[in-house]
């Protein structure tokens, strides 16, 4: 009995099959819950080629798990604000010693260290201040603390060059806030007496290179004699 070998695909057939594959894999995506579109090109570039992304059920679950997280993350910020307005109420009502005294016990008081209530603290002012509009806020709260700490010249910056979005990552503002430090003063009085003990220092230099040359030329009598 004679076998026969399936015919080989010519080199276009091959691409055209892979496109076809890549096309099905896209609409799988497209018809996914999934509306964050750098997430849904990034999720196809790591998965290129791999049979997942045909799954509809499959990446209905990766869908549904970014969609969760972004909704959490939500609520979480929405939390931390609420929390960051009472301790901005609380330290309104309180006098200064007594916002400070306070601030000593958030550990035992509240069960969060006192660097992390003044954190909740500062998000909460600038929010409510409009100095961060809510709209454009990280939904990570690292990331918008991070956001809290740039000047106002920094933050102008930041939103002119639209940097400044829900999804941002930290890193990013991380980058740009060094990339913007402000040039530090330079001390001319420092610098001043560089410049003095520099010459001091010169010109003792030329003082012991003539002592040096005496006694070099003391060093060649003693050998004549």
């Amino acid at each position: 009995m004679s076998k026969f070998s399936a015919p080989s695909l010519s080199r276009s057939q091959k691409i055209g099959q892979a496109a076809t594959v890549s096309d099905r894999q896209s609409t799988s995506l497209a018809q996914s819950s999934v509306i964050d579109e750098r997430f849904f090109e990034t999720f196809k570039e790591k998965f290129e080629g791999m049979e997942l992304l045909d799954n509809q059920e499959k990446v209905q679950a990766i869908s549904t798990l970014v969609n969760v997280l972004k909704s959490e993350k939500k609520k979480q910020l929405h939390t931390i604000i609420q929390i960051g307005r009472a301790f901005c109420n609380t330290e309104d009502e309180f006098s200064p010693e007594e916002w400070k005294h306070l601030l000593k016990y958030t550990q035992e008081l509240f069960g969060m260290s006192r660097h992390t209530a003044c954190m909740y603290r500062n998000v909460a002012r600038d929010i409510d201040s409009g100095r961060i509009p809510r709209e454009i806020c990280p939904t990570s709260f690292s990331t918008a603390y991070q956001l809290s700490t740039y000047t106002d010249k920094q933050l102008e910056l930041a939103k002119e060059e639209g940097i400044i979005t829900p999804d941002v990552s930290r890193r990013t503002l991380v980058a740009f806030k060094q990339k913007h430090l402000r040039p530090k003063k330079r001390n001319y009085s420092s610098a001043k007496k560089g410049k003095d003990r520099l010459k001091a220092l010169t010109k003792e230099r030329e003082r012991l290179y003539k002592k040096l040359e005496k006694i070099e030329e003391q060093i060649a009598r003693e050998k004549e004699n």
